[in-house]
């Protein structure tokens, strides 16, 4: 994996500014996970789920994804 602290904030960037572009956040949408960033990917992926961008099979196992670790974040809190 390359440079993480310089991808987090374009990636929080996208996050706050193209929530609405479904095609850009389903191009991203993987590296939330990837940047251990549990929270935003479960929002992205709640959001793309519907999307005929992303294959819904997908969508829905990386949610699950996303809620454990999310999970596991916010009890580790």
């Amino acid at each position: 994996m390359g440079d993480v602290d310089g991808v987090r904030p374009m990636l929080g960037k996208i996050y706050r500014e193209e929530r609405k572009n479904l095609r850009v956040l389903s191009a991203v949408a993987p590296c939330y996970l990837d940047i251990d960033e549990p929270v935003e990917s479960a929002v992205v992926y709640q959001e793309i789920l519907g999307s005929k961008d992303y294959p819904a099979d997908l969508a829905l196992i990386q949610l699950g994804k996303s809620y454990m670790l999310s999970g596991q974040f916010l009890l580790a809190s």
